[in-house]
């Protein structure tokens, strides 16, 4: 293989990681983990509310709006654009979000997809600009509300 189709699929992987770190950041509550996904400038789109002001702004308001008693991000499908430092990628995602709801426990089951635009920076990939749109929701009864302290204080990769 050739040095630029190596350089091509370190990028995509490097990419795919910063997807994943998201996903794991906001279900393990580790919005510094959050922050790292996205370049210092960056602006985001969730579902018509616009954040803008850079990446601390942007967990700023993960932090205030993101509030199940416990979630799941699987990211499924990516489809990545690749240029020498930026890229364009759609990636389908299911989540489940567990709810506290009358006093007892809802599910919701979204599906979605995000349009990300990624930089390089000195530092790697990072999504410069984010669009996360619901495709489609429903929702259902928890199955046994004793297992989300369980789920929420499960360790992510790093340990924490």
């Amino acid at each position: 293989m050739s040095v630029s189709g190596l350089k091509d699929l370190a990028g995509r992987e490097a990419i795919r990681e910063v997807i994943g770190r998201y996903a794991v950041g906001l279900d393990s509550r580790d919005f510094d983990l959050v922050g790292t996904c996205f370049a210092p400038d960056a602006e985001a789109d969730y579902s018509g509310v616009k954040v803008l002001g850079g990446a601390t702004r942007i967990v700023e308001w993960l932090r205030a709006a993101f509030s199940p008693v416990v979630s799941m991000h699987v990211m499924t499908s990516t489809k990545i654009d690749l240029a020498v430092d930026e890229a364009r990628t759609l990636t389908y995602a299911i989540v489940h979000l567990v709810d506290e709801h009358e006093d007892d426990l809802r599910v919701r089951v979204r599906g979605l997809h995000y349009q990300d635009h990624f930089v390089r920076l000195a530092t790697g990939w990072a999504i410069q600009s984010r669009v996360h749109r619901a495709i489609l929701e429903y929702h259902a009864a928890a199955v046994d509300p004793s297992l989300a302290p369980a789920v929420r204080d499960t360790p992510t990769p790093n340990g924490g």
